[in-house]
C-alpha cells in the first residue's frame, strides 16, 4: 500500500513557494503549482463564494492539518461548521453515523 504523506509535500510547496516569493523567481511555483494546488483547499475559495457552505473541522485531523482548515474557513467568511478533535476517517465515519442530519437540514432549510 502506498501512502500519499499529504502534509510533507505541503510543506515542501509552501517552503519552495516563500523562497520564490522572496527572490522574485516564479519558477518553481510555475512548473509546480499545478500539482500541489489541487491539494489546497484554499484554491477552492473562489467557486464557493456566494454558495451555502457547511464544513466539518478536526483539531486532531493529519490529513488536512487544523490550521489549513482554519484558513478556509476563514476565506469563506467563516461558514457554519462542527469542530471534532479526531482523525480525519474518525470525524467523517462519526459524522455520517451520528451528526448528518444537522447537515441535511442545514442545505434544505
Amino acid at each position: 500500500m502506498i501512502v500519499f504523506n499529504w502534509l510533507s509535500h505541503w510543506q515542501e510547496y509552501q517552503k519552495f513557494k516563500k523562497l520564490d516569493l522572496e527572490n522574485n523567481d516564479n519558477t518553481w511555483i510555475k512548473y509546480s503549482a499545478p500539482y500541489f494546488e489541487v491539494l489546497d483547499p484554499l484554491s477552492f475559495t473562489d467557486q464557493l463564494k456566494n454558495k451555502k457552505v457547511f464544513m466539518l473541522m478536526s483539531s486532531e485531523d493529519t490529513t488536512v492539518p487544523f490550521v489549513t482548515q482554519f484558513e478556509l474557513w476563514e476565506a469563506l467568511d467563516r461558514p457554519e461548521h462542527m469542530l471534532f478533535s479526531m482523525s480525519h476517517i474518525s470525524m467523517i465515519v462519526r459524522w455520517f453515523l451520528e451528526e448528518r442530519n444537522h447537515m441535511v437540514d442545514f442545505f434544505i432549510n
